[in-house]
């Protein structure tokens, strides 16, 4: 049985797509889901399920359709995915440091978690559109984002976001936590 978290994308931000966790919690263990628990409101869920990927995440999607009426892209990762993610984290401590001093607004690293490796020419954009300090590396189905300014007011991380239908952006610190949870549940 595999471990994975779900992460769902334009859940319970502003007044749209409102979902109780706790609920969404019992619904997915009523559809054939093991030990599900959410983290924070935005839509992450821990579980565990002899299922693959894809199953999980169409069982996800379609459950959370037909309790809640709502359509929504769940972008999974294994907990060991999660962790080789954070391990990957491509920038260095005093790139890091530079951009959180710059951002006065809030957070500076984020990673957007596509459901496919994107298209080569969608990387290729990336690239070309990295400006004011922003800047994102692309490793495998993940976008890791270091960000000058507000996520609000960038540019590439608009770009990297709407790039597939199927993909949702965290920031790190919210990643480092899920992993936490991860862990603790192995034990």
């Amino acid at each position: 049985m595999d471990r994975y978290v779900a992460f769902l994308r334009g859940i319970n931000v502003g007044k749209k797509n409102r979902i109780n966790m706790k609920e969404l919690s019992a619904a997915l263990a009523d559809a054939g889901l093991s030990d599900v628990c959410t983290y924070i409101q935005s839509g992450n869920i821990i579980f565990s399920s002899e299922l693959g990927e894809a199953e999980c995440s169409a069982l996800i999607s379609e459950t959370i359709l037909d309790c809640f009426g709502i359509s929504v892209a769940a972008v999974l990762r294994t907990c060991r995915e999660v962790h080789d993610l954070i391990e990957n984290d491509p920038y260095q401590p005093n790139e890091i440091e530079a951009a959180q001093s710059a951002n006065a607004e809030g957070e500076s690293r984020y990673v957007c978690l596509y459901a496919n490796n994107p298209a080569e020419a969608v990387a290729e954009k990336f690239k070309c559109i990295e400006q004011d300090a922003d800047r994102c590396v692309l490793i495998g189905r993940d976008a890791y984002l270091l960000l000058s300014k507000s996520i609000r007011h960038s540019k590439l991380a608009a770009l990297v976001q709407k790039a597939e239908l199927s993909a949702t952006v965290r920031n790190m610190e919210t990643m480092n936590a899920i992993l936490l949870l991860c862990e603790n549940a192995l034990k």
